[in-house]
């Protein structure tokens, strides 16, 4: 073989090896992106379920304009992606958490903050362990 040729093959071996790993690199943060995008669309149907609660007579089993009492529908944790659930009910302000069980970062699991106050979903932040602190999502 000439050394045109064993010069083309290892130019193809470091193209090949070039694409394979910025194809994966691309792959996992679109992942975690699909991730993240599925569990604000949970946070936001809790967050829903809470404000229907809350605006609900007790004699109808609402919380009659408290979120005390509230639990988050057996539906909606089957559809959850591996997510554990966390509520903490005042009258006016419903913090409720989601942390992961499969996902991580770097042995860390992912935290969501969703804050539902006076019927309305106020906030929602996501704990970014990279940076090991919290960003805002969404603040309305």
């Amino acid at each position: 073989m000439g050394t045109k040729q064993l010069l083309l093959i290892v130019l193809g071996i470091i193209v090949i090896g070039v694409a394979v790993t910025v194809s994966l690199e691309v792959f996992d943060t679109q992942f975690s992106g699909q991730i993240r995008d599925m569990a604000i669309q949970q946070m936001n149907d809790i967050g829903t379920n809470a404000k229907t609660y809350r605006t609900k007579p007790k004699d109808i089993g609402g919380g009659g304009g408290s979120y005390k009492g509230f639990k988050i529908p057996e539906s909606l944790k089957e559809d959850a992606l591996s997510w554990k659930f966390d509520l903490k009910a005042t009258d006016d302000r419903l913090n409720f958490y989601m942390i992961s069980k499969q996902f991580v970062y770097n042995q860390k699991p992912y935290f969501l903050l969703g804050v539902n106050e006076k019927g309305e979903l106020t906030s929602i932040k996501l704990f970014d362990p990279e940076k090991n602190d919290w960003k805002t999502i969404f603040e309305n």
